[in-house]
């Protein structure tokens, strides 16, 4: 995918958040592209972030599953792999006595390497137990939340006001375009001369890179803004783009990982289905119609919960605190059963994981051979004059 130079935000796009919002406004491109980023670029993508905006992110994933189910969730998930990122993101915004309760976490573990390996992490969690993580790490750490002087929220806050420029673009600097054009008004094609003698992933990418952010963007917008902007795009580009997400999303988490996570679910399944269709591509789509057939709930539950969440975020903008009691109570609960459904479906949704990656290791079968195959039959859908 292609990566921007600068994550920080136009100073423009905060004049109608309210001040207690916007350390989480600055970070939403950030956790967008955080999701379907590629493993292969994660570093970089990492490396263009500030320091405050990799704190801050990296303080989201503990939070997340702290909250969800304590410190023995953050360390048994893949969340916790980024266990050595917290310990710098805690110092970086001087939270010191968070920072010292999860350094009492490390020292559980006698070999630090055991922290940033995810099978050898998890096995060593449940030997240390939930109820003595508990006792060295959650109990305290909820107390120093229900606080409002240690909340970490708040010494977020503190940290984004005094480190502003961290997150939004000074005022003589513009942000990098990312403006969405109009569905109809551009050509995504590309000429024959630049797909040359390509092949495989080469050419399944150079054939949706003018596309993917413009679509992504669209997606992340809503139903109708990509619904609207489908139309416009080659029944083989919508296959390409919507497998190469879904691509993206299982080998970063999951099949589970996509369907819990990915906004606009409902619709880029759908289209991820249709793409498998188009290029014949068999063993995907039998396997894909499997997924469906079990994980059609999960997407409702993603989708419940995304809209529970914007309800929760509408409360808090309108400042009613009875409206932003009820809104948290129900986005709490539309999280804890898309979390129940994926903890009681991890095995089957791990093993439709493993087929995926299967099929696009063999030799035989790899997406791309299908995708030239297409793409050969079709060319005036991909390339122009």
């Amino acid at each position: 995918m292609r990566l921007k130079k600068d994550y920080r935000i136009a100073e423009s796009a905060l004049a109608n958040v309210r001040i207690e919002e916007r350390p989480v406004a600055v970070m939403e491109g950030v956790w967008r592209i955080q999701m379907v980023c590629p493993p292969s670029q994660m570093a970089t993508f990492h490396k263009r972030l500030t320091p405050g905006q990799r704190a801050f992110l990296t303080l989201g994933f503990l939070e997340s599953e702290v909250d969800n189910g304590g410190i023995h969730q953050y360390l048994w998930n893949t969340s916790g792999n980024t266990f050595q990122e917290a310990l710098a993101a805690l110092e970086t915004l001087g939270a010191q006595q968070h920072l010292k309760l999860l350094r009492k976490v490390e020292q559980l573990f006698p070999d630090p390497a055991m922290l940033k390996n995810h099978k050898r992490r998890r096995k060593a969690a449940d030997k240390i137990g939930k109820k003595t993580l508990d006792q060295i790490f959650d109990t305290p750490f909820g107390i120093l939340e229900s606080k409002k002087r240690t909340k970490l929220a708040v010494i977020q806050a503190s940290y984004f006001k005094k480190n502003r420029d961290q997150f939004v673009l000074p005022s003589n600097l513009e942000a990098e375009s990312n403006a969405i054009l109009e569905p109809g008004k551009r050509d995504y094609r590309i000429t024959n001369r630049k797909a040359g003698s390509l092949s495989g992933e080469g050419l399944h990418w150079a054939l949706i890179a003018k596309i993917w952010d413009d679509y992504f963007e669209q997606l992340n917008a809503g139903s109708k803004d990509i619904l609207s902007s489908l139309p416009t795009l080659s029944n083989g580009q919508r296959a390409l783009i919507a497998i190469d997400i879904f691509g993206k999303s299982v080998h970063l988490g999951g099949v589970s990982f996509f369907l819990a996570n990915q906004v606009g679910v409902d619709v880029l399944a759908a289209e991820v289905a249709n793409g498998f269709e188009l290029l014949v591509a068999k063993p995907y789509s039998d396997v894909f119609e499997r997924v469906m057939l079990i994980a059609r709930d999960l997407i409702q539950l993603n989708l419940r919960s995304a809209e529970k969440n914007r309800t929760y975020s509408e409360a808090k903008k309108l400042g009613n605190s009875e409206a932003i009691k009820k809104a948290s109570q129900e986005f709490t609960a539309a999280l804890e059963l898309k979390t129940e459904w994926e903890q009681s479906n991890d095995e089957v949704m791990s093993a439709f994981t493993e087929e995926f990656n299967v099929l696009q290791m063999s030799a035989e079968f790899r997406i791309e051979s299908y995708i030239e195959a297409y793409v050969c039959e079709h060319p005036d859908e991909f390339f122009r004059c």
